[in-house]
């Protein structure tokens, strides 16, 4: 970022402005450091916490969509529920009971319709697995980036934590 320090009429002589800019050499007292090999150093190390926050960000938001699933499949469970409850409750059933012969196995083939149901979504629910397929493969990706990256990124905090002039 270009900052004009001075001109002919006001700012800093030029000296003044080197030892900002270029510094003394004395690297205990310059506000700015130059070391083109320093620079490159960290530059590389910062990128190492940029790579943990994006796994992290992926697993993160991989958790948010199994929620959601969560909360879908449990919505849909509940109608079943209730579906199930009302045939049951219902006075039609009742009286289809109570006029059969063998009640277990009326019972059984009155509600086979429903559960047939309830089976065949939860074979089919792929919404729910899918997200935790994800959930799992986020969370690999990120522990691959902890290990790859968290070494790196301590190298950057403790040999980084200056202010160095690029150019």
């Amino acid at each position: 970022l270009p900052v004009v320090m001075g001109s002919a009429y006001y700012g800093f002589n030029l000296d003044e402005m080197n030892k900002i800019c270029i510094g003394s050499g004395d690297s205990s007292t310059d506000i700015l450091q130059y070391d083109p090999a320093k620079f490159e150093f960290c530059k590389d190390r910062a990128t190492a916490l940029l790579e943990i926050e994006k796994k992290a960000a992926d697993f993160v938001s991989a958790v948010y969509v199994f929620k959601y699933e969560q909360m879908k499949f449990r919505a849909k469970t509940k109608n079943e529920t209730a579906a199930i409850r009302n045939k049951t409750a219902s006075e039609e059933m009742k009286t289809t009971i109570s006029r059969a012969v063998d009640k277990l196995s009326k019972i059984k083939a009155e509600l086979s319709p429903l559960r047939e149901s309830v089976t065949e979504r939860s074979s089919n629910e792929s919404g729910l697995g899918k997200a935790l397929d994800v959930v799992n493969k986020t969370q690999e990706a990120l522990e691959v980036a902890m290990d790859a990256h968290l070494d790196r990124f301590e190298e950057f905090v403790d040999s980084c934590n200056f202010m160095l002039l690029a150019q």
